[in-house]
């Protein structure tokens, strides 16, 4: 007997990799990795527990590109030299064990990098003093320090170090990466009028801010090649008031389209906490808050669409996906609750699904010292 739910467990396959279901784990990252950013067991089998549930991407997020210069918290995944190739494959064997396809959020914090774990300044597309490194110097006691705008051969660097962190995905054994764009990381301060104030060719104009972008991904897919899967996280409105909003977003992705294979519909930004909600929405938001968003831009591109926030169970999801109104749903909150998730729903017993309460006792861990905890699943 198959599953009631046929438009999540429809198979699809994109540039010759096949997901068995449309069921992505939205990028987290639980603070499981040694000092260094290198993959550990323990944080390999965190990422287990949804593979083997059933999730067809699992994606670790918040991989950085410069560990050494552009952390924004602590013990993220180091991507920016070969060194880490070793424990990225016993992730890819991992995911590869449970049928699953293994991805990395590619990520580079920019202004929001922090000076007291970096011990140099934040560098970004203009050079600003954000309300955290004020709200963090004060913590610890010292003058705040501006972030560095960067010259055109550091964007250049910068460029480059995000190009080999994904062609290290692809010899690592993975088929994708997930390039992030959005809540004003490093590619989103520069396509956002919010932080970017150049007057260069990197500056001004949409066509310009978009330029930083742009050749990432002509890059990547020159390194990887055409068998390799690029997913794009945008935020597809920021929500602060002189940010970027949906109108000129949908000028964005048409812009970029044709360069990549998925975009991932987000919203809001981390670099001011009020705005966060947009990405992390609490309990008192309704499901599905992005999906007006998804919906828009399926309607006018051409690569395949992922939504994301307050998609807590897969009856959402398949109206979503049935609706087409997306191809994929990223969920993360609600796989910390039940990483067997998708296996339940799968044999149509979605009553015994541990449901997340949208509490946010996940969050509060990890930005603070601690490990990723839950709420409601006490084996996580």
């Amino acid at each position: 007997m198959g599953s009631d739910y046929i438009h999540v467990f429809s198979p699809i396959t994109i540039r010759g990799v096949e997901y068995k279901n449309r069921v992505e784990l939205a990028p987290t990252s639980p603070k499981f990795t040694s000092k260094e950013g290198y993959l550990t067991k323990e944080h390999i089998d965190y990422f287990r527990a949804a593979a083997r549930g059933g999730t067809a991407i699992i994606t670790l997020g918040n991989c950085s590109v410069d560990i050494a210069h552009a952390q924004d918290e602590p013990r993220q995944v180091g991507l920016d030299n070969d060194d880490y190739l070793m424990g990225m494959g016993r992730f890819v064997d991992m995911c590869d064990r449970y049928g699953a396809i293994g991805s990395m959020e590619i990520n580079h914090a920019g202004l929001d990098a922090l000076y007291d774990f970096n011990g140099v300044p934040a560098i970004g597309p203009t050079s600003f003093i954000l309300e955290r490194e004020i709200l963090r110097a004060k913590l610890a006691g010292r003058e705040p320090v501006p972030a560095i705008e960067m010259t055109i051969d550091m964007i250049h660097a910068v460029q480059r170090m995000y190009i080999e962190a994904a062609y290290r995905c692809k010899r690592s054994g993975m088929k994708m990466c997930l390039v992030h764009g959005g809540h004003t990381n490093l590619i989103g301060q520069f396509s956002s009028p919010l932080y970017n104030r150049r007057k260069d060719e990197y500056g001004g104009s949409l066509e310009n801010r978009a330029r930083f972008a742009i050749e990432i991904l002509d890059g990547i897919r020159n390194r990887c090649g055409q068998d390799f899967v690029i997913e794009f996280r945008i935020s597809a409105d920021e929500m602060h008031p002189d940010g970027m909003h949906f109108d000129e977003t949908k000028e964005y992705m048409q812009m970029l389209d044709e360069k990549i294979d998925i975009v991932n519909v987000s919203c809001g930004i981390h670099t001011e906490r009020k705005y966060f909600r947009y990405w992390s929405p609490n309990m008192y938001m309704s499901d599905m808050v992005n999906v007006p968003y998804a919906r828009e831009l399926k309607k006018i591109l051409k690569c395949k669409i992922n939504t994301v926030a307050g998609i807590c169970n897969l009856d959402n999801a398949e109206r979503i996906i049935s609706e087409g109104w997306a191809d994929f749903v990223s969920m993360a909150r609600p796989l910390m609750a039940d990483p067997e998730m998708v296996r339940k729903y799968a044999f149509n017993k979605p009553e015994e699904v541990r449901p997340c309460a949208r509490c946010d006792y996940c969050s509060r861990r990890i930005n603070g010292i601690r490990t990723v905890g839950c709420g409601i699943n006490p084996m996580l």
